[in-house]
């Protein structure tokens, strides 16, 4: 059957007809929404799926779950048809690569009436989820950055909820006590790359930034012609240098870092967790994402007008050195460790626990830090982290992977590629 006809048959469906079709592949969205290419004439195409009414929401919450990392929601809303806001579908998505398989990176954002996205306010007695807001929003940015079409218009809403506000004791919560930035701005920033938007709107309380003065920059970067990297201020004005807004965004994304290693909280101590889990998508000492991103950061210190001076950079790279270290020994299928089932026998490995090199799997570690209602890696400062980590049999058996990890550090420091 010819496209044309598969589109004419489904546009003379009624609408909730056509409803159930679209909830029905909601769980391919990429399939459902080019549906609406089938049709060789716009007006029908619009008939059909209604692009130019269709409000695209993503939900951010600033509360860990396993796998659960936000939710999207179409709606339509105006013209004709008899269903307000309905008519759309939900999607929960696992983490950034789900959102890459189910084809998310392939929407016509460019033929929607707006892209929503939705940042609940993270609870000031649990600091931990304002680096858990940080690290979904820059997921969520990375997608949009990389997706096919640019966005026509862009919505980022910051959500005061009746558990947390993003004031507190009408003071701005501040995220990052040793290096202190306000929680929103943390957040925002994370959707600083993002270019060629036809029309960005940032609204927040309005007692976060009663001048607007920052909201109207960030929306007016958001707006700017070209890739990321291609603006380069001409008088210098760092504020709007492509190049100087990642060193910036370098700089914090390594604040954050040193931040989390000594950060208490249920959700501090599960986003450890989650930075351990994924270290690697291989095997150790394979593929990793994590320190590709280090490596990318140390070796452009060389290439900075103002490279970090000596003592931060001896920080991060002896920070980083202690996080490797304790990943090798926390490892569920270390070898140098008593084995999971031993320490707890209802824990069961979905690899070998014998066999260091053996696939790396995520799920061995949320197997294996759960202990009843506690879960995750806990702080860096804690007693029984620190001894655990120096005790004489772990620093001696993870010896052969520290020492090359040291040397690897010092490459990307002395290597001029």
């Amino acid at each position: 059957m010819a496209h044309g006809c598969i589109a004419a048959k489904l546009a003379s469906l009624p609408v909730e007809i056509r409803s159930l079709v679209w909830e029905f592949f909601s769980m391919k969205p990429s399939f459902a929404f080019v549906l609406g290419d089938f049709c060789p004439d716009k007006d029908e195409r619009m008939f059909l799926l209604e692009y130019d009414k269709m409000i695209l929401q993503f939900h951010i919450s600033p509360t860990y779950q396993h796998k659960s990392w936000c939710s999207v929601e179409s709606s339509i809303i105006g013209g004709n048809s008899r269903l307000k806001r309905k008519g759309g579908a939900e999607w929960p998505l696992q983490d950034l690569d789900d959102a890459m398989r189910r084809g998310f990176h392939k929407l016509h954002y460019q033929k929607m009436k707006r892209v929503q996205i939705d940042v609940g306010a993270p609870d000031h007695n649990d600091p931990g989820q304002v680096f858990c807001l940080y690290k979904k929003c820059l997921d969520l940015a990375t997608m949009l950055e990389h997706a096919e079409n640019d966005l026509l218009n862009l919505e980022i809403n910051l959500l005061d909820s009746e558990q947390a506000r993003w004031t507190w004791n009408r003071q701005l919560q501040s995220s990052i006590i040793q290096h202190p930035i306000e929680v929103y701005e943390l957040v925002l920033s994370a959707f600083s790359r993002l270019r060629n938007v036809k029309s960005a709107k940032f609204r927040i309380p309005v007692q976060l930034d009663p001048s607007n003065h920052l909201i109207e920059n960030m929306e007016a970067k958001l707006e700017l012609e070209g890739p990321f990297g291609s603006n380069v201020a001409p008088d210098g004005d760092e504020e709007w240098d492509d190049r100087d807004i990642q060193t910036e965004k370098d700089l914090l994304f390594m604040k954050v870092d040193l931040e989390l290693d000594f950060l208490h909280g249920h959700t501090a101590n599960m986003m450890r967790l989650d930075r351990f889990s994924f270290w690697y998508t291989d095997k150790i000492g394979g593929e990793s994402k994590y320190e590709s991103e280090y490596e990318r950061i140390i070796r452009s210190w060389k290439h900075l007008p103002e490279p970090p001076d000596r003592l931060v950079q001896l920080t991060v790279l002896e920070r980083l050195q202690w996080r490797h270290r304790a990943m090798m020994i926390f490892d569920p299928r270390a070898r140098f460790r008593p084995s999971a089932q031993e320490r707890h026998p209802s824990v069961q490995l979905t690899s070998n626990a014998e066999d260091v090199t053996s696939i790396w799997n995520p799920d061995d570690w949320y197997s294996t830090y759960h202990y009843g209602d506690w879960w995750g890696i806990p702080s860096f400062d804690s007693v029984c982290v620190f001894f655990y980590i120096l005790l004489p049999r772990n620093a001696e058996a993870c010896r052969q992977y520290h020492v090359p990890f040291w040397e690897k550090l010092r490459k990307w420091l002395s290597d001029d590629n």
